[in-house]
Parts: C-alpha cells; sequence; structure tokens
C-alpha cells in the first residue's frame, strides 16, 4: 500500500491482530492512533512506514504480546517511546529498528519480554541510562546497539540471557567488567 496517502484512521476498539495491517505504506503521514485496548498482535503491523512524522501513542495495549518489527522502519516517528511497563510482550524484535528521531529515556522494560534482539537498534535519539533488564530476557543481541546517546553504567546481566551479541555497540554504556566483551 505504498501509494495510500493520509493519516491512520481510528481503529475499531474490537482489534486483536493487527499483523501486518500497515505493511510498507510509506505514503501515510501523521501520527500513530492510539491503538485498541484488546490489540494481542502487532507483528509488522506499521513496518516500513517511513513517512509517518507524527508520535507513537502514550500507551501501548496492556494485552500486547507480539510486537515483532511492529514500528521498523518509522525513521520520522518522533517523541518518545511509550512505557512498556505493563505490556505482555514476549517478543520484541526489532520493534523499533531504525527509529532514529524518537527521543528521551528507554521507558521500563516488560517483565514478561525473552526476546528484545535488535529492539531498539540505531535509535540514535534516545538518551539517559539503559532501564533494568527483564528477568526472563534470553536474547539481548544488538539490542542496544547503535543507540549513540545512551549512557551511565552496565545493567546487571539477566541469568537467562544467552545471547548478547553486541548488545551495546555504538552506546556510551559503560562496562563495569560483568558483562563479556563481546556485549560492545
Amino acid at each position: 500500500c505504498s501509494g495510500l496517502t493520509g493519516s491512520i484512521p481510528e481503529l475499531p476498539p474490537a482489534l486483536t491482530d493487527g499483523y501486518g495491517m500497515f505493511f510498507k505504506c510509506s505514503g501515510l503521514t501523521g501520527s500513530i492512533p492510539e491503538l485498541p485496548p484488546a490489540l494481542t498482535t502487532g507483528y509488522e503491523m506499521f513496518y516500513g512506514c517511513s513517512n509517518l512524522d507524527g508520535t507513537l501513542p502514550e500507551k501501548l495495549p496492556d494485552n500486547l504480546k507480539t510486537a515483532t518489527e511492529m514500528f521498523m522502519g518509522c525513521s520520522k516517528l518522533t517523541g518518545s517511546i511509550p512505557d512498556l511497563t505493563n505490556t505482555q510482550i514476549t517478543t520484541g524484535t526489532r520493534m523499533f529498528y531504525g527509529c532514529k528521531s524518537l527521543t528521551g529515556a528507554v521507558p521500563y522494560l516488560p517483565t514478561s519480554l525473552t526476546t528484545g534482539n535488535d529492539m531498539f537498534y540505531q535509535c540514535s535519539g534516545l538518551t539517559g541510562s539503559i532501564p533494568e533488564l527483564p528477568p526472563a530476557l534470553t536474547d539481548g543481541s544488538y539490542m542496544f546497539k547503535g543507540c549513540s546517546g545512551l549512557t551511565g553504567s552496565t545493567p546487571v546481566m539477566p541469568s537467562t540471557l544467552t545471547s548478547y551479541t553486541d548488545m551495546f555497540a555504538n552506546t556510551q554504556v559503560t562496562n563495569d567488567g560483568s558483562w563479556p566483551s563481546t556485549a560492545w
């Protein structure tokens, strides 16, 4: 739907699955509206919407579980990443990949998150410290790579984490020695 122009309309409140709904709709502009409270799957929902130039919703649905590539390639979105604490997200792979115009701190991450590889990759506008990592996180490879505005000390490494290649590469996060050097 690359020829589709205008703004995203209000979405039906009963929508549970947004899989690929606006996939590569690069002609859409404006903000992403409030998402339906029933939404559980956001897989590739706004993937490649490279001309959305507004903001993300202030809050994501509490029932959201799958957010793989949900906002990937939305490089013109501005504002902050919504608080993810109350969501049920288990898979956040490439969720905000390439969203370089987003600013502010990385919010608290959902405790349910197990897969966060490439989640904030190249989000160079983000600032502040990396929040506490979820206790169930198993894959964090490239999670914060290229987030050059992130600073602070190394977060505690979850005991479940088995994949963390370049997790903090190209950030200003200080390695306190508790992580293997491959995380940088």
